[in-house]
């Protein structure tokens, strides 16, 4: 949860179900059972609802709040009916709006929140937008997919102002430092690519012991990189 450092949830495909956790206590706080198996999930910047896809790429709410007569706050699952499609997504910078891709796209969809009208889609990837993120700093959107390529969006105009090239394998996932000054790009080779973000150059190629489902950070003395887990921060 972005507004508590104690507070947190975990979802599971196979279960169907998601938990939430304060880490002051033993116990989850709440726990919602699905019907649908959650793949990808996302807090807002407010930390009062998640975003999150399923695996049969529908897109889903939950939202925070006192639910009828209910006198304490709790998750529950907001009345969107799960008709929107995307293989992921994400809450941007304020909350007001979210960003959507989808593996058979091209685009990359841009929707007001909580309204769910098209804002933007820019035009992106030949064969698929799978994976995207934002600047910190609010200027860009990086996306990824299945051509190898890595566009990047000037937030402003939407436009595409800068093409990252240098990886040779389909994009799965990316993530900018927290100072927005690089970005990490995990693919199904077996590296992950760190690349300046105001000129696209490629700065390291850091080797990966399987194909980088997500990305790591770069410590001086630590252990071999292994990319299975996020330290770059919020990407998809």
């Amino acid at each position: 949860n972005p507004t508590h450092p104690e507070l947190f949830c975990t979802s599971s495909q196979k279960d169907r179900r998601f938990v939430f956790w304060d880490a002051r206590q033993s116990r989850h706080t709440q726990q919602i059972i699905l019907k649908i198996s959650p793949v990808q999930t996302n807090y807002s910047p407010d930390g009062r609802a998640l975003i999150f896809t399923s695996a049969g790429h529908q897109l889903f709410f939950l939202t925070y709040g006192k639910d009828g007569d209910a006198a304490k706050e709790q998750w529950h699952l907001s009345d969107k009916d799960g008709s929107t499609v995307a293989s992921t997504a994400m809450f941007n910078h304020v909350g007001d709006g979210i960003i959507l891709t989808h593996h058979s796209e091209h685009s990359v969809r841009v929707m007001e929140y909580p309204t769910l009208t098209l804002r933007e889609s820019p035009a992106a990837h030949v064969g698929g937008c799978v994976a995207v993120a934002l600047d910190p700093r609010g200027r860009y959107l990086a996306s990824g997919g299945y051509d190898s390529i890595v566009n990047m969006f000037d937030l402003s105009e939407w436009i595409c102002v800068r093409t990252i090239s240098t990886c040779d394998n389909a994009i799965n996932a990316l993530s900018f430092s927290y100072d927005g000054e690089f970005l990490a790009i995990a693919s199904t080779g077996a590296y992950i690519d760190i690349c300046a973000t105001e000129t696209g150059a490629p700065l390291h190629r850091v080797p990966a012991l399987t194909p980088s489902p997500t990305y790591g950070d770069l410590r001086e003395g630590g252990p071999p990189p292994v990319a299975v887990i996020s330290l770059f921060g919020g990407g998809i």
